[in-house]
């Protein structure tokens, strides 16, 4: 039995493995967090500001969600110009979120070294170009959002301003200077983990066409699903040794995340080797980089004039499903109100959630393939198997 909590992920869980038997299960232990009640009895200006408090990894994801889930809801459809914005900063959020995570929690266990701290003094000139591409996503989300953590601009029809024309072209500059950076970590990752590969498993991915979600969802079977029908596309299942949900569709589990992203739009091949997802969260950087680059170009060509951040709408009883591509994979709100605005009902389905079951099925496919290694090795795989999803154990709690 492996009792400890697994090091070096966001949150509290666990494997316990029953060495004999070769099975697993993973036990995830943080407290529920109600956040789908919470909101409920809100006024929808005060949805998209309370969701995102979800996670301090990935706001920026929930507060996008949510408030497209609004819109959709209300009818509203933002300028291009902010809309152009909005992508940029999701697009920021992956590259922080993948930046982290990759540096710091899953590449150590490739790199031999314990945490990515160790890199101060193994490689510094590494840990500064880590620490200048996470600078950039703070400038950017900072310089469009308000602040680097909970956006503060961002409301239901647009913005509350726009960046000054010349803060735009500096940013974009930024992101420009950086482009570079994103490469040289894509190809750290894609060297670090390489060929490592101790199973092989066929899942199911899913995706959204367009991150922003003004698409279908793909998946690898092949089919597709409009973003609205997610709930009879996919079920979350309750276990009794788990504070979360667990993502099941035909009665398995499936991946989502930048592994599938990648696979879905053709850039990636089908290995049925979850540990790939490290080198595709690499891939997203040195894309998603070029993304801010290209959104924020767009939105100053488009112009940021004053008096153009917010389009008008009058709000109105209905339901509405906002999905976008977060760090960890596709998040969903859909969000009820009544005629005066108030949020009635509310149902969120994070990534990670999605991903649970994945993950049980691939440590018990990681077992089954590596009879007769000890335990401290198997140890030792399942908690780098764990890692290689990203998990956001806060998120799947919400």
């Amino acid at each position: 039995m492996v009792a400890d909590y697994i090091a070096k992920i966001e949150g509290h869980g666990r494997i316990d493995v029953d060495f004999s038997a070769g099975t697993a299960q993973l036990h995830i232990e943080e407290g529920e967090r109600l956040f789908e009640g919470i909101v409920v009895g809100r006024k929808y200006e005060d949805v998209h500001f309370i969701t995102p408090r979800i996670c301090g990894v990935c706001p920026t994801a929930h507060n996008m969600a949510t408030i497209r889930a609004i819109e959709s809801a209300f009818g509203v459809v933002p300028t291009p110009e902010a809309i152009a914005l909005r992508k940029a900063m999701i697009s920021a959020q992956i590259v922080q979120s993948h930046t982290l995570h990759l540096f710091f929690l899953a590449l150590p266990d490739f790199l031999g070294i314990d945490s990515g701290t160790e890199l101060m003094k193994k490689n510094p000139k590494l840990l500064k170009k880590i620490l200048a591409m996470k600078g950039m996503c703070d400038t950017i989300l900072r310089g469009i959002g308000g602040r680097e953590v909970h956006p503060t601009t961002t409301i239901v029809g647009g913005f509350t301003k726009f960046p000054e024309f010349h803060s735009a072209e500096e940013l974009i500059d930024l992101a420009r200077r950086t482009v570079p950076i994103a490469e040289e970590l894509m190809e750290v990752a894609t060297k670090a983990v390489g060929d490592f590969a101790p199973f092989h498993r066929p899942t199911t991915h899913l995706a959204l066409e367009d991150y922003y979600g003004n698409s279908k969802v793909y998946t690898s079977e092949p089919a597709s699903f409009d973003p609205r029908d997610y709930q009879e596309n996919f079920k979350e299942n309750v276990k009794m040794y788990s504070s979360a949900k667990y993502g099941v569709r035909n009665n398995k589990g499936f991946l989502v995340g930048a592994l599938s992203r990648r696979i879905l739009a053709g850039k990636r091949n089908v290995t049925g080797n979850t540990f790939e997802n490290n080198i595709a969260q690499g891939e997203e950087i040195f894309e998603f980089t070029q993304e801010i680059e290209k959104q924020l170009a767009l939105a100053v060509s488009t112009g940021l004039k004053k008096g153009e951040e917010k389009v008008s709408f009058v709000p109105r009883e209905g339901v509405g499903v906002g999905a976008i591509e977060a760090p960890r994979g596709t998040l969903y709100n859909t969000l009820w109100f009544d005629s005066e605005g108030v949020c009635t009902k509310a149902d969120i389905v994070t990534p990670t959630a999605q991903n649970l079951t994945n993950v049980e099925e691939d440590a018990n496919a990681l077992l089954a393939q590596n009879r007769g290694k000890d335990e401290a090795e198997l140890k030792r795989l399942l908690e780098m198997l764990v890692r290689a999803y990203d998990p956001c154990i806060t998120c799947s709690v919400h």
